[in-house]
């Protein structure tokens, strides 16, 4: 794995990819999961080492689990879904992240009133302190 990794190393070769997945699938079996259970990856090219399942495909060794877990992203707006897919639409996270995005708003609010001519301390401070589209949770305001 070190050599694979090397700090040195300027590019990242399909048989690096290759001998990257051999080496973590000889890992499944001292975690007690199969190469049916992970699966093969998407979108790879055709014909190459990426393409395959590891052996031996095993027999299932993971847990039904319980029915009561968060459903995922099953819906583009909140109002049909718990979780929605942030605005890349690429990524649901599995909790609620409003906030934090929120957060991120006041963040840039603060740097917009820096970029002021002249700089208006006031507002940033006030944005900092009491925050504009952030809260301390549960919709309190700072």
């Amino acid at each position: 794995i070190d050599a694979i990794f090397d700090l040195n190393k300027t590019t990242f070769t399909l048989q690096d990819a290759c001998d990257v997945k051999t080496k973590v699938e000889s890992l499944y079996e001292a975690a007690n999961i199969s190469c049916k259970e992970v699966g093969t990856w998407k979108g790879v090219e055709a014909g190459t080492c990426l393409e395959s399942s590891c052996t031996p495909d095993g027999d299932d060794t993971l847990s039904d689990g319980d029915g009561n877990y968060v459903s995922g992203c099953v819906a583009e707006t909140l109002a049909d879904s718990t979780f929605t897919f942030l605005s890349d639409k690429l990524y649901c996270p599995v909790n609620d992240v409003r906030e934090h995005a929120d957060t991120n708003k006041d963040v840039a609010a603060v740097a917009a009133r820096l970029k002021e001519d002249p700089v208006n301390y006031e507002a940033a401070k006030t944005i900092y302190t009491e925050g504009l589209q952030s809260s301390k949770g549960g919709g309190v305001f700072r």
